[in-house]
C-alpha cells in the first residue's frame, strides 16, 4: 500500500464530475475541509496527467485487480486541464481552489477514515479476523471514502474525463 489515496471518477456529465476518494493508508485522514486544502488539487486534477498516473477501468478501486489497465489517453496526448494548470508538480500540497476553472461544489463523507483505533472493528464488521493483514482488497472494504463533486467553468477542461478513470496519490 504505497499510495495514501485513490481517486476514481464515478460520474461525469457535461461540466460536472464526481470523484470518489478512497483512503488507502491508515496514517492519512479524511477530514473533508483539511483534505480539500491539503490534497485538493491532486484529488480534482490528478487525472489530467494520464501519462504519469491516470488509467482507466476501475482496477484500483475494484477488488478484481486482475483487470488490466487501459490507457486513458494516447501516449503524448495532454488534457486541456493539464495545459492550463501547468506541470504535475503544481498539484502537490495545493488546495482544490488552486486549480483555476474548477470549483468544488460538494464534498460528502461516505465512510469515515479508518485508523489504528478503529481498524480491528472495521475488519470484523467486514467479515475478517481482527488481525487480518491489510491487502488492497481488504483495505478497500474498510477504508474511508469521500465524494467530491466538481464543476468546470468550461466543460472542455474536463475532457476527455469519464467514469472509470483512476489515479493514485
Amino acid at each position: 500500500m504505497g499510495s495514501a489515496y485513490i481517486g476514481s471518477v464515478i460520474a461525469r456529465e457535461g461540466n460536472t464530475a464526481t470523484i470518489r476518494v478512497y483512503q488507502h493508508h491508515p496514517d492519512y485522514g479524511l477530514d473533508a475541509e483539511y483534505f480539500i486544502d491539503e490534497w485538493g488539487a491532486m484529488a480534482v486534477a490528478g487525472w489530467a496527467y494520464a501519462d504519469m498516473y491516470s488509467k482507466k477501468n476501475f482496477r484500483l478501486s475494484s477488488p478484481n485487480r486482475d483487470t488490466p489497465y487501459v490507457p486513458f489517453l494516447e501516449s503524448g496526448q495532454t488534457t486541456n486541464l493539464a495545459k492550463s494548470f501547468g506541470g504535475f508538480d503544481n498539484l502537490f500540497d495545493a488546495p482544490a481552489s488552486a486549480v483555476e476553472g474548477i470549483t468544488v461544489k460538494k464534498v460528502e463523507l461516505v465512510r469515515s477514515a479508518y485508523n489504528d483505533d478503529n481498524r480491528r472493528e472495521r475488519l470484523v464488521a467486514a467479515g475478517y479476523p481482527a488481525e487480518q493483514e491489510l491487502f488492497h482488497e481488504v483495505v478497500m472494504k474498510i477504508c474511508g471514502v469521500l465524494d467530491i463533486t466538481i464543476e468546470a467553468d468550461d466543460a472542455s477542461l474536463l475532457d476527455p474525463l469519464e467514469a472509470g478513470v483512476e489515479w493514485e496519490f
